[in-house]
């Protein structure tokens, strides 16, 4: 995961980490059935989950100015609606159904437990701040087996992977040059020209997808994207 850690970044906030080699060699068929805790990788990511939420609340306590990125995984799934641990049956990490079934419990505890930091943020930072709430993507509700290009996916299936969350706060003064039809290669470019007098260039808002057969290619979508008014 990229942004695990940060080397420009005065802190880390992670717990636990398996490297990619060590986490599939534990998914084989040769070790996944022996469920050894310390190849866990869905129980650290649930534990590691739980922890960063429980740092972050310790920054608006900090007495300089800070500028904060949290990325939160929806993949694994291990999290009921309740925040208890979701449990999987051997071949449900991978059966699209269950993941189908499963992913709107870890919605909803994510949906919880951000508002939740986002009030305590308000309530307790002293002086202007910047919240900014984005998903890096909408939902993947279609299954792509045996697709090999973009022209086979559904419009549907273009329009909801495309539909990002963009919620933004800034102090009133600050927010004139937001505007509705923005994606998030734009959004900090346009904080921080308001925020801090910078004068990044606003890009094209132009949406891509990657073609199902080939993670690194990508294809302009921008108009099968849109939603009708």
């Amino acid at each position: 995961d990229p942004t695990r850690s940060n080397p420009h970044a005065s802190v880390n906030i992670n717990k636990g980490y398996m490297p990619e080699f060590v986490s599939t060699l534990y998914k084989s068929v040769a070790f996944g059935p022996l469920n050894i805790k310390l190849f866990d990788t869905r129980r650290e990511q649930y534990d590691r989950i739980y922890y960063q939420l429980d740092q972050l609340r310790n920054i608006p306590k900090r007495p300089e100015s800070t500028f904060t990125f949290v990325h939160f995984n929806m993949s694994p799934y291990v999290f009921d609606e309740n925040g208890g641990f979701l449990v999987f049956k051997q071949g449900d990490d991978t059966r699209f159904e269950s993941l189908l079934e499963k992913y709107p419990q870890q919605v909803a505890f994510f949906n919880r437990e951000v508002l939740k930091l986002i009030d305590y943020i308000r309530e307790t930072s002293e002086g202007d701040y910047v919240i900014i709430l984005q998903s890096d993507h909408g939902s993947r509700v279609f299954p792509e087996e045996g697709k090999t290009s973009v022209d086979e996916l559904e419009d549907l299936d273009i329009k909801e992977r495309l539909r990002n969350l963009s919620a933004v706060y800034l102090p009133k003064k600050d927010s004139k040059d937001l505007y509705e039809s923005m994606t998030n290669v734009n959004m900090l470019r346009v904080v921080f020209n308001n925020i801090f007098g910078t004068n990044y260039e606003i890009l094209p808002d132009r949406s891509y997808i990657n073609v199902p057969s080939d993670h690194y290619k990508f294809v302009d979508v921008t108009e099968r994207a849109k939603y009708e008014d």
